[in-house]
């Protein structure tokens, strides 16, 4: 018997009674393939132990509170996506007494109770797991009060959030008939707690990272059926030693892809970590070149608008020739499809990056089309999260409105906290408005998950930028040349790094790359760096300006 400090996680399915007597079979098959699909993998990829398997629910243990938190957004998000069966969610961290693999006392009694305590679909917090959320995840919750929960001595301050999240659902709308890779829960061999939790972990790791890129809708499948690729894994265990068996296969079965890892037991998160981001970036780049490849091979007249957003969205939008490609792909798939809402959203985030990168003659290009992007965006996307984020992000960069563009932020991060075009759209915003520290969270969200996404690089920046506004300027640097050599041309990479380098007084090495910088601007000053992403005057943001002018940057 031991006693210790957990985060508990309590899980209950909403009417299984009712389900049970009205369809026993189908309901125990629903709730199989979703035990399958979404939650084993979900609970392994953030480290949960399921220690009650009801029936009707679970009891699940993390070390980590914020873990418990996020493992219960994601499964909430997921679960928006099931017709037939919905979840209500509680999350403590308490005392819990480990006794024969089971566990009990006030831990798991307050979780449960704050559980019921949440209308279907919602998800509830003790204000002790809340406390420890950054702000990324933060937002997304309301303040319920303090509660009296039954058998429970003490009253509980509590935080929820309803169960009409629309990131997730809105993310596969948006992705939908584009390449579908099913990823096939990873088999293990032999069966055993820790094979099947690594196996497991895999499984949502692999969906993780292809599932915030663009141009592919990535799912976790049992049955593949329909799909344009399917990602099969056989996990082996013998004594310490492990191996993974990976292949990749197209609608007719053909094998595209195989590889094989090996590692150790005792290695096992390092080695997930690694073997997860390693297939990933083998999968997503095969599947991406294999699809440009038949995009490509087709006459133009012949390419659907779907094909001309994956060719748009597959470039970098980091330096100008790849905006300037995209705008013109983008040109086409509006012409194709006229009433649908994702061209005109990514047209907006061409023309807001742009901007900000100082490109005015491309700006100057766009520019006409502008009020009818928006206008059309709106009319197509609507509330739709996805399309508000766009607007707003490039809203901010058009009109410079501090205050509306923070009060957006609110509304889109308390929405979809792990959407990656919330996610980078919002710590620009907070970096152009002056909140570094907010900024750089974000871009470590997505750099966590969305590392496969053709927008990394823009995060990889922004976090460098971030750093230097905090006086980190040898990180920022760092991100900053991390960021230049993935895209040379990358203007706004190459000024943080001007800025970082004559902040750390090598003023030297500051003049040589703002010239440099001027070989692919020749025109910046610092008012046109300035107004071309609206930043707002912070301690921050003087380190930036002033870099650039100890490096020789004029003013106009």
């Amino acid at each position: 018997m031991e006693q210790t400090l957990v985060a508990v996680m309590a899980v209950d399915v909403v009417g299984y009674s009712r389900m049970m007597g009205a369809d026993a079979t189908g309901t125990i098959a629903s709730l199989g393939r979703i035990r399958q699909e979404v939650f084993a993998p979900v609970v392994a990829g953030y480290r949960g132990r399921i220690v009650k398997n009801m029936g009707d629910g679970w009891i699940v243990t993390f070390a980590s509170a914020t873990e418990a938190a996020t493992c219960a957004m994601r499964l909430q998000d997921k679960m928006v996506l099931e017709r037939d069966i919905q979840i209500r969610i509680g999350v403590h961290l308490g005392d819990v007494t480990v006794m024969d693999e089971d566990v009990f006392g006030d831990g798991v009694n307050v979780a449960a109770r704050l559980e019921a305590a949440i209308n279907p679909g919602g998800l509830s917090l003790s204000d002790a797991v809340y406390g420890v959320l950054d702000g990324t995840l933060q937002p997304a919750f309301d303040d319920a009060g303090t509660i009296d929960l039954k058998n429970i001595t003490r009253p509980v301050r509590i935080w929820t959030r309803g169960g009409a999240i629309g990131g997730a659902a809105l993310n596969q709308r948006q992705r939908s008939g584009f390449p579908h890779l099913a990823i096939v829960p990873a088999a293990c061999h032999p069966e055993s707690d820790d094979a099947r939790d690594l196996a497991d972990g895999l499984t949502h790791d692999l969906e993780s990272f292809l599932g915030g890129t663009r141009g592919l809708m990535a799912t976790i499948q049992a049955q593949p059926d329909g799909a344009s690729y399917a990602l099969h894994a056989r996990l082996r265990i013998k004594g310490d030693r492990m191996r993974l068996d990976v292949h990749l296969k197209d609608r007719k079965e053909q094998r595209l892809w195989r590889g094989k890892y090996d590692g150790r037991m005792d290695d096992a998160f390092d080695w997930q970590d690694r073997t997860s981001a390693d297939i990933a970036d083998r999968i997503y780049a095969l599947i991406i070149e294999r699809e440009l490849g038949r995009v490509n091979a087709l006459a133009p007249q012949d390419r659907t608008w779907r094909d001309w957003v994956l060719r748009a969205t597959s470039s970098s939008f980091a330096d100008r020739a790849s905006l300037a490609r995209a705008v013109e792909d983008l040109r086409h798939a509006i012409a194709l499809s006229p009433t649908s809402s994702l061209p005109y959203e990514v047209f907006l985030a061409l023309s807001a990056t742009a901007g900000s990168q100082g490109f005015t003659d491309l700006l100057a290009d766009i520019q006409p089309e502008m009020p009818q992007a928006f206008e059309k965006a709106e009319e197509l996307g609507g509330a739709a999260s996805s399309s508000r984020v766009i607007r707003a992000y490039g809203a901010y960069v058009r009109d410079g409105d501090v205050a509306k563009a923070r009060a957006d932020i609110a509304t889109f991060m308390r929405d979809m906290p792990f959407d990656p075009n919330a996610l980078i759209c919002a710590g620009f915003i907070y970096q152009f408005t002056g909140q570094p520290t907010q900024g750089l969270a974000c871009f470590d969200r997505f750099l966590s998950f969305a590392r496969f996404n053709n927008l990394a690089v823009a995060a990889i920046s922004g976090k460098g930028s971030c750093l230097i506004q905090l006086g980190r300027f040898e990180e920022g640097l760092d991100f900053s040349e991390q960021a230049i050599a993935a895209v040379p041309g990358y203007t706004a990479a190459h000024r943080w790094r001007i800025a970082a380098l004559a902040q750390l007084g090598r003023d030297a090495e500051a003049r040589a790359a703002l010239e440099e910088h001027r070989a692919i601007l020749p025109d910046a000053t610092i008012a046109s760096v300035r107004s071309g992403s609206r930043y707002v005057d912070t301690p921050g943001t003087e380190y930036y300006f002033e870099g650039l002018r100890r490096a020789g940057m004029p003013e106009s």
